[in-house]
């Protein structure tokens, strides 16, 4: 019995491994040659092309996702102009202006009070500065014989007076002495001076005159004589006085006198007369001065 349990065992196993084998093929299966793989490539394509006719189409697309971020505190606060941040913005702003303004003023005033006292200070030296005049008084002789009018230099002598309140330094004359027609010819102008005064570099206080002598050695000519006693002519005495004021700055005064006519001749001549007697000169009645000065445009113009 125990025999016949085991003879079917072992047949049951022989029939399922029988099973679990592929079956052998036949003579015209072995005969058939194996297909390329390119058939095979071309049979799956055709086979996959008849699978997806009338099979409809589905189209993907990607859907876009859209991301809302909202707006961070810092950002708020930096768009928000109403801020306590930016009220010390505008107040910064408006403290720069004002102090822009207030430093510009104050330049403005600076230069303002600059003038004002420089306006002072012209104004005081103008008030103290020196004022050099010079007017023409007489006329003199140097007596050197013989006493003749067309032998005697000329020479005339004038009043320097300082006008200012402070002393007048290194003042100086260039002057010329000639006869001209009277009246003058139209838009005449007069030669420059030539002629050096002997004193330069002379100082003169405030208040203070001195008279002092200016000089032509060449004697008048008999011709120029009779022109200026028919009174066609005059003497003319013109030129210009330089100084320095006391503030080291220099000015300059022009003068230009001239004197003339039968009466000048006569009182010349009166004066040579007493001279070589020795006794005082007789001047006509009546006369209030002896010599009738007239001047001429520019005298005493000053810068």
């Amino acid at each position: 019995m125990k025999t016949a349990w085991i003879a079917l065992a072992m047949i049951v196993a022989c029939g399922a491994l029988a099973d679990s084998q592929p079956p052998t093929p036949g003579a015209a299966d072995a005969v058939t040659k194996p297909q390329s793989a390119t058939s095979q490539y071309q049979k799956h394509t055709e086979n996959a092309k008849a699978a997806t006719q009338g099979a409809p189409t589905i189209i993907e697309t990607a859907q876009t996702t859209v991301v809302y971020d909202p707006p961070s505190d810092k950002s708020e606060k930096r768009r928000d102009h109403s801020s306590p941040e930016w009220w010390i913005v505008y107040i910064t702003g408006a403290l720069a202006v004002i102090t822009l303004a207030l430093a510009l003023y104050t330049a403005k005033l600076w230069r303002s009070t600059g003038k004002l006292v420089r306006g002072s200070e012209d104004t005081a030296r103008r008030q103290l500065r020196a004022y050099v005049s010079i007017n023409p008084k007489s006329m003199g002789f140097s007596l050197v014989k013989p006493l003749s009018l067309s032998e005697q230099p000329v020479l005339m002598r004038c009043l320097i007076k300082n006008h200012g309140q402070t002393p007048a330094n290194k003042i100086n004359h260039r002057f010329d002495i000639a006869v001209f027609p009277e009246p003058l010819p139209n838009e005449f102008k007069f030669p420059e001076a030539s002629r050096i005064h002997g004193g330069v570099n002379i100082g003169l206080a405030p208040s203070i005159e001195m008279s002092s002598n200016f000089e032509r050695p060449e004697p008048l000519t008999a011709e120029e004589i009779a022109k200026i006693e028919t009174g066609s002519y005059r003497l003319y005495l013109w030129g210009i006085t330089k100084y320095r004021d006391a503030f080291d700055r220099d000015w300059q005064t022009k003068f230009c006198a001239s004197v003339g006519g039968k009466l000048l001749i006569d009182i010349l001549r009166r004066y040579l007369i007493a001279a070589e007697s020795g006794k005082p000169v007789q001047l006509p009645h009546g006369l209030a001065a002896p010599f009738d000065w007239s001047y001429g445009p520019e005298h005493g113009e000053a810068d």
